[in-house]
């Protein structure tokens, strides 16, 4: 679902129910789940006016709130993608396959590597053209 895409609150629940946000996630019988719509109705986000504004460091302080009253609060300050602190290759490469794959195939998402792997050398770009249009 789109809406799923543009929701803080639907990647915390996928957070808590399947510990990962992978595309699968965003298909519509998980978004419409009742399990799922069940969590989302118990997940708020607000904005901390307090946090500093940084480009340098990712401001993104969680905290669940468990029925007995117990709060466990944890922040990450550099996501493993900053732009400042790209994942190393192999993980970028993975996360790529695991998004572009579904879509486009195993074959041709090795494809579309290879050929931004030699982009400098093309003469043009309708080979990733071509691989795209699937």
């Amino acid at each position: 679902s789109l809406d799923a895409k543009f929701s803080v609150q639907y990647m915390a629940a996928m957070a808590v129910a399947y510990q990962r946000l992978t595309a699968d996630l965003f298909d519509e019988k998980v978004v419409f789940s009742p399990a799922v719509q069940s969590l989302l109705t118990r997940i708020s986000v607000y904005q901390e006016p307090r946090l500093p504004a940084n480009p340098d460091i990712a401001h993104n302080p969680v905290t669940i709130t468990c029925r007995d009253g117990r709060e466990f609060t944890m922040s990450v300050t550099q996501p493993k993608s900053h732009w400042r602190y790209p994942l190393p290759r192999e993980a970028w490469l993975g996360k790529f396959r695991a998004n572009a794959s579904p879509v486009l195939g195993g074959t041709a998402a090795d494809a579309l590597i290879d050929a931004f792997d030699h982009l400098a050398e093309a003469p043009d770009v309708s080979r990733i053209a071509g691989l795209l249009r699937r």
